[in-house]
């Protein structure tokens, strides 16, 4: 499997006895961790799933932000994770909103907040990629991930610290 390149993060000349990849990609303008975890299956099969979705990081992101927008408005994880935040740690997420655009409402200003900083690949038919949403690491540990399948439709959602 050498001289391939992992799309997005640029890995080349990838050593066949190496199952953990990972690397940084701009999505969407912003620097996101990736990780490529192939669990000792690196027969190649991966490879042209990963890349095309690769290929479609930015629209992914977008869906998935549109998603969180949505889910805002409902009962749910969503929901909760972003009330939690606003009851438990009001005086950092009001700093982070001292930077946002004052003339939009409150809700779309704390949802523009909530960024990917991680995309976990897995391969597998339940967890194909694992995306990691926050407030951002310097603020809380607390995640809600999203869980996609290979067509970049979302499978799951979770809270996870």
């Amino acid at each position: 499997m050498n001289e391939i390149e992992l799309p997005i993060i640029g890995l080349t000349d990838l050593d066949s006895n190496e199952d953990y990849y990972e690397g940084y990609a701009s999505i969407n303008g912003q620097s996101v961790h990736i990780d490529v975890n192939l669990d000792d299956d690196v027969s190649g099969k991966w490879y042209k799933g990963y890349s095309e979705y690769a290929g479609k990081l930015d629209e992914y992101d977008k869906g998935n932000h549109r998603f969180i927008e949505a889910r805002y408005l409902q009962t749910g994880i969503v929901k909760e994770y972003i009330d939690w935040h606003m009851e438990d740690m009001r005086e950092e997420i009001d700093k982070l909103l001292d930077n946002t655009d004052k003339e939009l409402p409150e809700s779309d200003r704390i949802l523009s907040l909530i960024k990917v900083e991680r995309i976990g690949f897995y391969f597998d038919d339940n967890n194909y990629a694992t995306w990691d949403y926050s407030f951002g690491s310097e603020t809380t540990d607390q995640i809600l991930a999203i869980i996609t399948d290979k067509n970049g439709d979302i499978l799951d959602v979770t809270w996870e610290s």
